[in-house]
């Protein structure tokens, strides 16, 4: 398999998503997200995931202890190393609250053989179940996936609209079993299978897990940036309150961007015009308003098209593609 796959919840509803990169040159990245445990969407291009580097390998960890889980990705060209920050629980809101649990694990064997008594110090193969009332969640505490990478030895479950855990059921591959009693969200917990080797002799030491930073997080792409400025400049009133615009260029005669009006579609589906706005902008000048709207009432696109744009706006609009993705291509999706 030439292909990166992990499996780990990025969000803090306990769901389980899906992000995967190929190490194969003029492939696409994916990330797919969990709904409601019914289907998978591809958030790839909303993210920025889908980045024009050939990607490698990628490994999820929540660097800044926020209780969402983060992606850094390699790159075998520029950028070479990437930080994706998550922040679906700020853009998004499905109704779950957002609880977490964290989990580090110190197994019993602490010598370089292999011991029937006791685990790798790691703990890896451990089984950890979650009692949420009537809902059990089921975790292996496993290395990574995918070629080269490794996850984060913190183990984060979300609890979603819980405000603790019932219990959580610990089973080390050398089959011992532990259990706590009821643990409140936002609790690091650190299981020692061997309470010997903890200072107080206990299998469990809980502590907070999220904490605020000293530190400011800068975010930076210099790739991304547009004569100094880092997001595209509001071309349309009317999307201001909405936490995401989306623009893709389009003409009539474009059969690629007819193609990808089903995908659109499905965008709109799952996120409504506050969460996500959707423009079309017409790039061919030649195309009139009428040519324009009856394109629009023939294939009934997701996206307002936004036919009354001036030409400098338009300019705008497709000297950003070509700084930021190196291409004139259409359609292009910003």
């Amino acid at each position: 398999m030439n292909d990166s796959y992990h499996i780990r919840s990025l969000r803090e509803s306990g769901r389980q998503d899906l992000a995967r990169v190929s190490i194969s040159g003029k492939e696409r990245n994916h990330l797919f997200l969990n709904t409601r445990g019914q289907l998978f969407t591809d958030l790839a291009g909303v993210s920025g995931i889908d980045h024009i580097g050939d990607s490698r390998s990628f490994a999820i960890f929540d660097y800044d202890r926020d209780g969402w889980q983060d992606i850094v990705l390699v790159n075998v060209n520029t950028p070479w190393l990437q930080l994706y920050h998550n922040d679906i629980g700020k853009r998004f809101n499905d109704g779950v609250a957002g609880g977490m649990v964290a989990l580090r694990f110190v197994g019993g064997n602490h010598t370089a053989a292999p011991q029937p008594s006791w685990s790798n110090r790691d703990g890896y193969g451990t089984m950890v179940t979650v009692i949420l009332g009537d809902q059990k969640i089921i975790r292996e505490h496993r290395a990574g996936e995918g070629l080269g990478a490794q996850n984060s030895a913190t183990m984060i479950i979300g609890l979603g609209n819980h405000a603790q855990a019932d219990s959580i059921i610990v089973r080390w591959p050398s089959g011992k079993i532990q259990a706590t009693g009821r643990v409140p969200s936002g609790t690091l917990i650190t299981v020692y299978e061997n309470p010997a080797q903890q200072a107080n002799g206990k299998n469990f030491v809980f502590q907070p897990y999220k904490v605020k930073s000293k530190s400011k997080v800068i975010r930076t792409n210099p790739e991304l940036t547009y004569h100094g400025k880092r997001k595209l400049p509001l071309i349309h009133p009317e999307a201001k309150n909405a936490r995401l615009r989306l623009y893709t260029t389009m003409a009539t005669w474009c059969a690629a961007c007819k193609r990808e009006l089903p995908d659109l579609q499905r965008l709109r589906t799952f996120f409504n015009k506050d969460q996500i706005a959707l423009f079309g902008v017409p790039i061919d000048p030649s195309e009139s308003p009428a040519k324009l709207k009856a394109y629009v009432e023939k294939y009934k696109p997701a996206y307002d098209l936004l036919i009354n744009l001036d030409k400098k706006q338009v300019t705008a609009i497709q000297q950003y593609v070509k700084d930021t993705l190196k291409l004139d291509g259409l359609p292009a999706t910003i």
